[in-house]
């Protein structure tokens, strides 16, 4: 019984980790984590406990022994050195993603998302402590707080103030969070509540950008951070 139980925690925090690894926020906490580490602000346990089990052999660091044929083999944890050696693979495949993704104006572009693939395939690679995993977590749903508090005061603004009927704005507002062209389509009909909508332009347009905002600093749009969310679910 215990045995199942803790297998079924242990593949819960590979899914969530699997989430974690495509959001971007995760690799600068992780680097700036490893920094820490190496400035003795941090013990390497609060960030990784080893690497993830792969088809590759992993390199386990051994204590010095002088007869290695007479003493058992014990597992020290990760060989430090691979850990450097993948940390820094890691560093410079996030900072080629970067290029990518600022050269094109947004992670939506196909060579900014392989990109980002690359850097998560390498992300996952570590096991993190259960600790480090929550505190991703928590960093990831609050920027879905965020998201889901805009959309509601835009929802306020447009179904409770403007009376627009809210299937219509059910139907028509998800995907255009952060379009501010959704506006001019939905106030084109001729309809009572388009012209409150043109009087509260300016208020929801705000919030549109402010939505915009968390979704530039998270590098992925509103539907991948809220997918990765649903994911970790």
């Amino acid at each position: 019984g215990e045995i199942k139980i803790a297998k079924r925690i242990e593949d819960g925090l590979k899914q969530v980790q699997r989430a974690l690894g495509t959001y971007p926020e995760s690799i600068n906490l992780l680097l700036e984590r490893y920094q820490q580490f190496q400035e003795e602000q941090l013990r390497f346990t609060d960030i990784i406990v080893n690497f993830m089990e792969t088809t590759e052999e992993i390199k386990v660091a051994k204590p010095p022994s002088e007869d290695d044929d007479d003493e058992e083999v014990i597992d020290t944890g990760p060989d430090m050195e691979e850990v450097q050696r993948r940390m820094l693979a890691l560093q410079k495949a996030y900072a080629k993603a970067l290029k990518a993704i600022d050269a094109a104006g947004g992670i939506q572009d196909a060579k900014g998302k392989a990109e980002m693939e690359k850097v998560s395939a390498i992300f996952l690679e570590f096991k993190y402590a259960p600790a480090f995993v929550a505190i991703l977590a928590v960093g990831l749903r609050g920027q879905v707080d965020r998201i889901r508090s805009l959309e509601k005061q835009i929802r306020d603004l447009c179904v409770k103030q403007c009376k627009m009927p809210r299937g219509t704005f059910i139907q028509s507002f998800p995907g255009n969070e952060t379009d501010l062209t959704w506006l001019d389509s939905v106030t084109k009909v001729k309809k009572p509540y388009a012209k409150a909508l043109e009087e509260r332009r300016t208020e929801i347009e705000l919030l549109q950008t402010r939505i915009h905002q968390i979704s530039v600093s998270s590098l992925l749009s509103v539907t991948d951070i809220k997918e990765i969310n649903r994911k970790m679910s």
